[in-house]
């Protein structure tokens, strides 16, 4: 019978004078995901210093997490970049990018690529839209949502025309007082319903 001694040796590796510079925490964030936390002082304090390009990508194989603030801004521009590409229907393309607004201002905490585009999307396009996002360098199928750097684009929205004209106002008031149509000579018709306030020069 084959039979092993072993030994505790303290302190083997880190003794009390080794300096740590660099150090990874890694664990399983989904089936086929492997997230991790990446501790590096030799780029620096600063929170706009990032991990050093060699630890991360060559050493360790990874990549950074991307910021909230930047992947609800990838999503958005990129969202409403295929609905206007794909939704030919007016009424639909309004609707799609009125349940856009609404999901980013919801109390919803993140965002879901997939379930925005099984609850808002004809099954048709739902494949097309994620993979869209996806070469748009939107790689993370759920994040956390963070409207920071597009707020104020999330607080109205506009039905532009080819002959210059465009329709502005809140999504919920252009949800309930216009209405378009496709007309059978391709053309695209709008209808406001709603007592005029005023006309001005712009």
């Amino acid at each position: 019978m084959r039979t092993f001694d072993i030994d505790y040796l303290r302190d083997l590796f880190l003794t009390k004078r080794t300096k740590l510079f660099k150090m990874g925490f890694f664990y399983q964030g989904g089936k086929k995901t492997i997230r991790g936390l990446v501790f590096d002082t030799q780029t620096g304090y600063q929170s706009e210093i990032e991990v050093a390009n060699f630890f991360l990508t060559t050493f360790l194989g990874c990549r950074l997490k991307q910021d909230p603030r930047i992947s609800t801004k990838a999503f958005f521009n990129a969202t409403q970049e295929f609905i206007n590409a794909n939704i030919d229907d007016p009424a639909k393309k309004a609707a799609a990018i009125t349940h856009l607004l609404s999901e980013l201002t919801s109390n919803r905490a993140n965002i879901s690529v997939n379930g925005f585009a099984q609850e808002y999307l004809d099954h048709k396009i739902r494949k097309a839209f994620v993979d869209h996002l996806q070469s748009a360098g939107l790689t993370e199928e759920t994040f956390r949502k963070d409207n920071e750097l597009i707020e104020a684009q999330t607080r109205k929205m506009a039905i532009e025309f080819q002959n210059e004209i465009a329709i502005i106002g809140t999504p919920e008031a252009i949800n309930d007082n216009v209405a378009l149509k496709k007309k059978p000579d391709g053309m695209d018709e709008a209808t406001i319903t709603g007592k005029l306030k005023k006309v001005r020069s712009k």
